[in-house]
Order: C-alpha cells, then sequence, then structure tokens
C-alpha cells in the first residue's frame, strides 16, 4: 500500500521535470531564433542603408560629371 503513493509522487515528479525541460528548450530555441533574426534584420538593413548611401553618392557624382561636360 505504500509503494503506490510513491510511485505517484515519482511519475508526478517526472513529469514535472519533463515538462520543465520541454519548457525549458522551446525557451532558448525561441530566443535563440529572434537573436538570430534580430542580427540578420540588422545585417540587411544596415547593407540597405550603405547601398543606397552608395547609390545615391554615384548618383550625385555621376550627374556633377554630366552637368560639368555640358558646360
Amino acid at each position: 500500500m505504500l509503494a503506490l503513493p510513491r510511485l505517484l509522487i515519482a511519475r508526478d515528479r517526472t513529469f514535472l521535470f519533463l515538462s520543465l525541460t520541454i519548457i525549458h528548450n522551446l525557451t532558448v530555441y525561441i530566443v535563440r531564433l529572434y537573436y538570430t533574426a534580430l542580427k540578420y534584420t540588422v545585417f540587411i538593413s544596415s547593407g540597405l542603408i550603405v547601398s543606397v548611401v552608395v547609390y545615391a553618392t554615384f548618383t550625385f557624382s555621376w550627374c556633377s560629371v554630366m552637368n560639368r561636360r555640358r558646360v
């Protein structure tokens, strides 16, 4: 009779441990996914900003050269 409650307590502890392990692994996975997405978002947005600046500089210098040739 005494073995049954101990078995139930052990089963509940195992279930609790497995639940906490799954929740912890999911949390770590979500945080890593968010960090990776944030890192690549910053990388892509900085690349877009640099490409826009390079394009604007090239266009401005090209227009300046073309305007000088006309005069």
